[in-house]
């Protein structure tokens, strides 16, 4: 009786640790803003690395990424990078610049099954600026073709989305401060719904920082 305990005991330590390890694995710590050259493995600009990662840099290829915890972007050549959730080493390379940036705002949207619906998380109207720009992450990063921003039912603003980036055109109008607006994420496969999100433009003097658009 004791034994069966004890292996159900052992049994139940087990998956715990090992659904934490799983867990822990898959969350980000980073996000790839420019890379050139060869690395093990390779992550393309505008990806995000998992905790626990190591990069590996063929010594004339260089990595820009910015880290969620610190807050710092950082230029690296050659040599190995491992990102930790609250820090990162580097080992046989050179850290070209290190600088404190803004910690990076996220905005959580969620399609919901076939419907497409969607739920927003976390705050009920984000805040964008005059001239918005954010990088699309998550599972469903690379679904969408459009960025739309529309205020009232009339459409201001459809350009494409350059592959995960989007900036405001240099040409085009910069929004109002204090005002409500609606963007939509156009998907690239027809038939699928637009991911859609209401937002506030911040005025000036609120914090800034890299806006990420999280789709799952």
């Amino acid at each position: 009786m004791r034994t069966g305990r004890l292996l159900l005991l052992v049994l139940a330590t087990f998956v715990f640790l090992f659904s934490r390890s799983v867990a822990h694995a898959q969350t980000p710590s980073a996000l790839v803003l420019e890379k050139r050259g060869v690395s093990v493995p390779d992550f393309q600009p505008y990806t995000e690395i998992p905790t626990g990662m190591t990069i590996s840099l063929s010594p004339k290829a260089s990595l820009v990424f910015q880290h969620y915890h610190t807050c710092r972007t950082v230029t690296v050549t050659g040599g190995k990078v491992t990102f930790k959730a609250e820090t990162y080493t580097i080992s046989g390379g050179t850290k070209e610049r290190e600088i404190k940036t803004p910690c990076p705002r996220t905005v959580r949207l969620k399609a919901g099954g076939e419907s497409g619906g969607i739920l927003m998380r976390g705050v009920s109207r984000p805040t964008f600026s005059a001239r918005p720009g954010f990088v699309v992450i998550g599972r469903r990063a690379r679904d969408f073709s459009l960025v739309r921003i529309s205020r009232g039912g009339t459409v201001l603003l459809e350009v494409p989305l350059d592959d995960r980036r989007f900036d405001w055109p240099a040409n085009a109008a910069p929004l109002a401060a204090g005002t409500g607006y609606k963007m939509f994420l156009i998907p690239k496969m027809a038939g699928k719904r637009a991911v859609t999100t209401k937002f506030r433009v911040m005025g000036t003097g609120e914090a800034k920082g890299l806006l990420l658009i999280r789709v799952d």
